[in-house]
């Protein structure tokens, strides 16, 4: 994997940011099912991974959306926070979000932006970033490719 160049890693498959839908399900159609249509806005297509997969040796769950036939985005999750008591949330998204930071910054070196909520790399091609959201119930490492 080398996300600097806009290369990604599922389950020991490498594939681009210029991969198509369809090549993208070809390769995938073991690991990933079509989410519901209804969920998406009109030309977008959604995935989610049917488990856990191996995403550049991050055992996650992971969604990817194509517009058209261009990849658009690919979020990564650890596990999910909602898994843990209320009480341990707020504590389990910190430690997530401190693990995809280091493996970001194993992979690509500093990060290019920084606040509280987020650690953004920017390249040619478009954006990988490490955030929380606002209310702290979710960390998440997102990709999303430039149009």
């Amino acid at each position: 994997m080398d996300l600097r160049r806009g290369i990604f890693e599922i389950e020991g498959k490498k594939f681009t940011y210029v991969t198509s839908r369809q090549e993208f399900v070809v390769m995938f159609s073991g690991e990933f099912a079509v989410s519901d249509r209804r969920e998406s806005p009109p030309g977008v297509c959604r995935y989610h991974s049917k488990g856990t997969v191996n995403f550049g040796g991050i055992p996650a769950k992971i969604t990817v959306r194509f517009i058209d036939d261009s990849l658009l985005d690919l979020d990564v999750f650890h596990r999910k926070p909602e898994l843990f008591e209320p009480s341990e949330r707020h504590e389990t998204v910190a430690i997530l979000r401190k693990s995809n930071d280091k493996w970001l910054i194993k992979q690509l070196g500093p990060p290019h932006e920084t606040n509280s909520l987020s650690m953004a790399y920017k390249y040619q091609w478009g954006t990988v970033t490490s955030s929380t959201d606002q209310n702290l119930t979710d960390s998440i490492i997102s990709i999303e490719v430039d149009k």
